[in-house]
C-alpha cells in the first residue's frame, strides 16, 4: 500500500505540531544551548537573531543528516534481508514497535532523562558545545546548533524510528525536517527570553506526542500486515 500525498503531507504537519509541542521537553533538556547563543550576541538584538537562527539551522541540518542516515541505512539493510520471506516485515514491525515503546514512555511520563549507554556521548558533546558557548565566532552559534542535533534524546529516537520506516531517504529527510521545524520557534523563544522563562512541567504535551507515535507505530505495522494479506 503506496501512501498517498494527501497521507504524506498530513504526516509531516503531525509531526511539525509533534515538534512545536516538544516546547516543555526541548526546554528542559536543551533551553541552555540558546540562552547560551544568545549570551555570545553581547545584548544585540539583530545579532540575536542572526545567531539564533544560524544555530537552529545547525541543529536542523543535524536532523536532516540523521534522517537520511537512518533511512539510507534502512533501504540497504531492508534490500539485503528482501530474498528472506517474511523477515523485511519483521524487521519493519520491530522498529514500529520500539517506536510505540518510546510513545509509551512519553504518556506515562518516563523518557525524561539520559540514556545510561549513551552518557559518554552526552558528556562528549556537551563539552563541546561549552567550549564554543566562550568562543566569539560567527561560527559558534552553528555548530553549537550541529552538535546539539546529535545529543541523545529519546524524543528525536521516536522520529528518527518513523524515518527508518519510510524506506525512502527524501521521506527520512522531510520527518526529520517537519520535525526540526516544529521545534525551531520554541528555540528561537529560549534565546530571547531565557531570562524570564522558568521551569515548564506539562504532562499533558508528553502525552499527546506519545500518541502520535504510537500512530505512527500503528499506522506502519497495519502497512506491513496489508503488503502480506495482498501477497496471499
Amino acid at each position: 500500500m503506496i501512501p498517498s500525498t494527501l497521507d504524506l503531507t498530513t504526516n509531516y504537519v503531525l509531526i511539525f505540531i509533534s515538534g512545536f509541542l516538544s516546547f516543555v521537553h526541548c526546554y528542559g533538556m536543551c533551553g541552555v544551548f540558546p540562552a547560551s547563543v544568545s549570551k555570545l550576541s553581547e545584548e544585540n538584538n539583530m545579532k540575536n537573531i542572526i545567531y539564533l537562527f544560524l544555530y537552529n539551522l545547525g541543529r536542523i541540518l543535524s536532523y536532516v543528516f540523521l534522517g537520511f542516515l537512518v533511512s539510507f541505512g534502512s533501504i540497504k539493510f531492508g534490500a539485503f534481508i528482501s530474498n528472506i520471506k517474511y523477515i523485511s516485515g519483521i524487521f519493519s514491525v520491530a522498529i514500529a514497535i520500539l517506536m510505540a515503546f518510546i510513545g509509551l514512555k512519553l504518556i506515562f511520563g518516563k523518557a525524561i532523562g539520559s540514556i545510561g549507554f549513551l552518557n559518554p556521548l552526552y558528556e562528549g558533546i556537551i563539552y563541546i558545545i561549552n567550549v564554543l558557548s566562550s568562543t566569539k565566532s560567527i561560527f559558534s552559534p552553528f555548530l553549537i546548533g550541529v552538535f546539539n542535533g546529535f545529543l541523545p534524546c529519546p524524543m528525536v529516537y521516536g522520529f528518527l524510528l518513523l524515518a527508518a520506516l519510510s524506506k525512502s531517504q527524501i521521506q527520512g529527510i522531510l520527518i526529520m525536517f517537519s520535525f526540526g521545524l516544529g521545534t525551531m520557534f520554541t528555540m528561537f523563544s529560549f534565546g530571547f527570553l531565557s531570562k524570564y522563562l522558568i521551569k515548564l512541567k506539562h504532562q499533558a504535551v508528553y502525552k499527546l506526542i506519545g500518541v502520535i507515535l504510537i500512530y505512527f507505530s500503528y499506522e506502519s505495522i497495519a502497512r506491513v500486515y496489508m503488503s502480506i494479506y495482498n501477497c496471499r
